[in-house]
């Protein structure tokens, strides 16, 4: 049995809804709840600082910088080879049979770019503040070198680095990501040209070396060493690395089994290193390179008549080199 106060409660809920109706709310312009907007993230030094921190610890958040890269382009380059637990993934690099939807391909490729989005945030926001201390620039040249190193990654992985009059560049981004629209690769040249901006704005902007772990001018003027190596510009490859040893703030170890030894701690050679610890969990460096990858029988034959054959290649209990 239907009543009328029902009736009269329906005709009230119906009202209600068509006098809300006729203020609708524009759901692509609400602010997301507990969630800072972008202009509102970087406003001050210290916060250009929390950004930039949480910028280098992309580098070492997952394994692509400090194992995954280094491993693959050694087996394509027959120095390393799958190790007792690395399988088809692995070993398609070792065989030079790589598939686009490989998981380290995958991976490598989003870890560098979520990079290059943290550093454009930080510069892009760290150049509007108004303010005279140093420290702003410094920030900037910071993450300029990051975004540097890896634009210089990308290149050497998925552009033609060795030809600069390619159009095979990589997709370049300046600004933080806004939309999925698709983007051009850009050229080479254009890449060469970026990279090579950022690490001139580093040399001149960056701090003194303190760390191995940050960025300093002189780490900006290693790399951009090693990048004009590459682009074949090696004078002036040349005229940087002389500018580096000259600068006398790093020095060679006393032996070269230093360089492994006190690779992190109380190094004299290193300039800028990626940090890794061994006993905190298995996704590093020291576990990857024992068990997803291994020194190959080709990189062992050339090493036995080497003096740095000792301190360079270990064996197990089982004979299993490493």
């Amino acid at each position: 049995m239907i009543q009328i106060k029902y009736i009269k409660h329906i005709l009230t809920v119906t009202g209600i809804l068509m006098f809300t109706s006729c203020n609708l709310t524009d759901v692509t312009d609400v602010d997301p709840v507990y969630q800072i907007s972008e202009d509102k993230v970087i406003t001050n030094i210290d916060q250009a600082q929390t950004a930039l921190y949480g910028t280098y610890g992309a580098l070492i958040d997952g394994a692509s910088y400090i194992s995954y890269t280094p491993a693959i382009t050694s087996m394509m380059g027959l120095t390393m080879k799958p190790g007792v637990w690395g399988g088809g993934t692995e070993n398609s690099f070792f065989k030079n049979d790589v598939l686009s939807d490989n998981y380290y391909l995958e991976l490598i490729y989003t870890d560098m770019y979520f990079l290059i989005n943290n550093a454009n945030h930080v510069i892009t926001k760290t150049e509007k503040l108004e303010t005279e201390d140093a420290r702003k620039n410094e920030i900037v040249a910071e993450a300029k070198f990051l975004r540097a190193l890896s634009n210089f990654y990308l290149l050497r992985l998925w552009g033609e680095f060795f030809d600069e009059n390619s159009t095979n560049g990589i997709v370049l981004k300046k600004e933080p990501i806004v939309s999925a629209n698709p983007q051009a690769r850009a050229s080479v040249a254009e890449t060469y040209n970026l990279i090579l901006e950022d690490l001139e704005y580093a040399i001149q902007y960056a701090p003194s070396f303190s760390d191995t772990f940050y960025a300093s001018s002189i780490a900006a003027k290693a790399l951009k060493s090693k990048v004009l190596l590459y682009k074949k510009d090696y004078s002036n490859a040349a005229q940087a690395a002389l500018e580096v040893i000259n600068s006398n703030e790093r020095e060679l170890e006393d032996t070269f089994s230093d360089i492994f030894t006190k690779k992190i701690i109380e190094t004299k050679e290193a300039i800028f290193q990626t940090p890794f610890d061994n006993s905190n969990d298995r996704n590093n460096k020291a576990f990857m390179y024992r068990a997803y990858f291994g020194v190959s029988d080709y990189y062992i034959s050339q090493m036995e008549d080497d003096a740095r054959y000792e301190a360079a290649i270990a064996y197990t209990s089982s004979g299993s080199a490493r």
